[in-house]
């Protein structure tokens, strides 16, 4: 008998006259979206233009001095994320939304910080980022240059490579443009 996708097979009626058959098909259909999300789909465009950052930098200089201060006033790492919504250590729901508020003023997706061993604050704003098992953030970095970091006159159009990379641009008082690559 010759393949017809006209012709009733055990899937299709199983599908027609069970709730499970939807559910199986929802779950295969959200499996999809999973797999196509995880390996290569869902990209979110080019990242930012060194400029772009800059002039966001420039006239939001108060708001990221203000997430530099709040951040660094933790004695040890913080983290606080808007996308997926998370914070290490937790914070509460009123501190989160402290956070929020200045973030969506930067258009940023989160920010982080640790204390070095001399015991200075450094940290990133987090601006965009690609990818889930490997990917490339690129973000608005203070506090001093990671140890790897290569310094750059722009990390627009860089000369990536199948290895983990950094690499910053300064902007002004303790301030960088920093992109990193994890293949």
């Amino acid at each position: 008998m010759a393949f017809s996708f006209f012709a009733p097979t055990p899937i299709a009626t199983a599908i027609r006259r069970t709730s499970k058959g939807i559910a199986v098909l929802f779950l295969a259909s959200m499996a999809g979206v999973f797999i196509y999300a995880v390996f290569g789909g869902f990209r979110p465009g080019p990242p930012p233009s060194d400029q772009q950052m800059i002039e966001n930098f420039e006239r939001n200089r108060a708001t990221f001095e203000a997430l530099r201060e709040k951040i660094c006033a933790h004695d040890d790492r913080q983290a606080v994320m808007m996308d997926p919504s998370w914070s290490r250590p937790e914070v509460s729901d009123d501190i989160r939304e402290e956070y929020y508020a200045l973030l969506r003023r930067v258009s940023a997706r989160g920010i982080q910080s640790v204390k070095t061993q001399a015991g200075d604050c450094a940290g990133s704003v987090e601006y965009w980022s690609v990818g889930f098992l490997s990917g490339d953030y690129k973000k608005y970095n203070f506090g001093p240059p990671w140890k790897d970091s290569v310094l750059v006159d722009s990390l627009d159009n860089l000369p990536l490579s199948q290895k983990i990379q950094f690499f910053h641009r300064d902007l002004t008082d303790g301030w960088a443009l920093a992109f990193n690559h994890w293949p």
